[in-house]
């Protein structure tokens, strides 16, 4: 990228700008935005599960 230039300024002027800037600033956001939706909705499933495996095992040993 030029001295002083963003990737945003792509769509505002007629400043070139590497295309690799514009999709980086397009795209990492967007994935960590759904790496964390997903891990968030993952971890508190994998926690439901837990309890009812480990109710699974009490029952299981008496």
């Amino acid at each position: 990228m030029h001295k002083g230039t963003s990737a945003f300024m792509f769509f505002k002027t007629d400043i070139g700008v590497d295309n690799i800037s514009v999709l980086l600033a397009l795209l990492v956001p967007f994935i960590t935005h759904i790496i964390l939706i997903f891990g968030t909705l993952n971890l508190f499933e994998h926690n439901k599960t837990l309890i009812k495996i480990q109710d699974y095992i009490k029952i299981a040993d008496e």
